[in-house]
């Protein structure tokens, strides 16, 4: 990835490993294949868009291409005291209230959490999981059975795909759907 523009300060400022948890339908069964769940989960987690609102343990990162959302995203969290532990680092691309780091990154496309994979990669984690992001158009936790998700488009596979050869260098793995078939699952 080929960034001209200055990075934020918490660039280089992580290592180890990082769960980036989406809000996919399949995100609590996506966690369930952690061995303890996000309990004994070894790393930070990173929270995508709403999925952050509902997460009980500590996030170490919130990311989202929607900041408009991040403060009503933060009241939830908050007022519900799950986030009680720590202060979470908020991520986007452009300058929004309750944002605290603005990355000036190219996207073409791929989702929230392609744009939370390419942060997390330059923030320096070395292994991460992807939960909750299948990419494969089954909707999201909190749509109804029904809702029609079918319009996921190949051009944003194809952005993963890019990713994988030019930005992840095999560090990104995801549990489920299509990201799982591009990227591989996670390592044991």
């Amino acid at each position: 990835m080929r960034i001209t523009a200055e990075l934020p300060g918490v660039a280089g400022q992580f290592s180890g490993r990082l769960l980036i948890v989406g809000g996919a339908r399949c995100v609590w069964d996506d966690i369930d294949q952690l061995p303890g769940r996000l309990e004994k989960w070894t790393g930070d987690i990173m929270a995508v868009n709403d999925v952050g609102q509902h997460i009980h343990q500590f996030i170490r990162h919130w990311a989202t291409l929607h900041p408009e959302y991040m403060p009503g995203w933060h009241a939830y969290r908050y007022g519900h005291n799950y986030g009680a532990r720590g202060h979470v680092y908020t991520h986007s691309t452009k300058i929004a209230a309750a944002i605290q780091f603005v990355w000036d990154l190219p996207l073409a496309g791929g989702s929230s959490g392609l744009f939370a994979a390419k942060i997390a990669l330059l923030m320096g984690y070395e292994e991460i999981v992807l939960a909750g992001m299948p990419m494969d158009g089954s909707g999201h936790f909190f749509d109804p059975p029904w809702l029609d998700h079918s319009g996921l488009g190949r051009a944003d596979l194809i952005e993963w795909e890019q990713a994988r050869e030019v930005v992840f260098g095999g560090r990104v793995r995801s549990l489920s759907g299509k990201t799982r078939e591009i990227l591989g699952g996670p390592h044991e």
